[in-house]
């Protein structure tokens, strides 16, 4: 029996991984990743003028969730290409030079 996460954790280069795109359900306590359907009837849920009190419906990986609609604080889409664009962003901020000056010169 091949667990169901496995295709998410195998190290690989980056071709040879899958394209994974998702959107993340945001709270205060924790992130929820949906697929693209859930993510829209999430959203159509709470754009209603009277929304439901409770959220059902299921993750990516199958399991089942239930969230007041009050908790939920942005629902937004993460895409394999995006994700990518990030860490180019993030490392070319970690490659750039300090300020030789520093807060002490200011």
């Amino acid at each position: 029996m091949k667990n169901r996460l496995a295709g998410y954790f195998e190290q690989g280069s980056g071709e040879n991984r899958p394209k994974v795109d998702f959107w993340v359900v945001h709270t205060d306590a924790f992130r929820i990743f949906v697929d693209e359907t859930t993510a829209l009837n999430i959203l159509e849920a709470l754009d209603q003028r009277w929304p439901r009190i409770w959220l059902r419906f299921r993750n990516i990986f199958g399991d089942r969730v239930s969230l007041r609609s009050r908790d939920v604080l942005a629902v937004h889409q993460c895409t394999t290409a995006a994700r990518e664009l990030n860490r180019r962003f993030y490392a070319a901020l970690a490659a750039e030079e300090p300020s030789e000056e520093g807060w002490e010169g200011v």
